[in-house]
């Protein structure tokens, strides 16, 4: 399993998204310090790694086989509960932008998932949108 390779690819992509304009969404790191929630409630992005599954698809040349690692990503977006969703809407599409039939680090992305919206995205002061982003990412081994 190569999620340390994945979870730098993605994070990081994203991280540079967020940092190329002021007033985009930081993200939350995973296990950081900065995994706290923004007091003043402003936006903040999270990824979370849901599921992944390894397959070994070459035989015959050991240490020298590939194996791929098939699972997806799932990005959430918090914004204040009681702002609306049309900003949060065009900022899920642009960062689904970032990812959707892109590679990047050996990460091949697909076709994210729209997000869902009932009353389970508001929780408290946040309003969360997420969706999953269907990746692949082979490693030699």
């Amino acid at each position: 399993m190569a999620l340390s390779a994945v979870s730098a690819a993605v994070e990081g992509r994203l991280t540079a998204w967020s940092a190329a304009l002021t007033g985009r969404p930081p993200v939350r790191g995973l296990n950081t310090q900065d995994a706290e929630t923004p007091a003043d409630n402003s936006a903040y992005l999270e990824v979370h790694y849901p599921v992944s599954t390894s397959e070994q698809i070459s035989m015959g040349a050991p240490g020298a086989n590939v194996w791929r690692d098939e699972g997806a990503f799932r990005v959430l977006l918090n914004v204040e509960s009681g702002s609306g969703v049309v900003g949060a809407l065009a900022l899920v599409d642009e960062i689904a932008a970032l990812f959707r039939g892109k590679n990047f680090d050996g990460v091949r992305c697909f076709a994210p998932s729209q997000p869902v919206i009932d009353d389970r995205n508001d929780a408290g002061g946040w309003f969360t949108l997420s969706f999953a982003v269907p990746y692949d990412h082979d490693i030699i081994a």
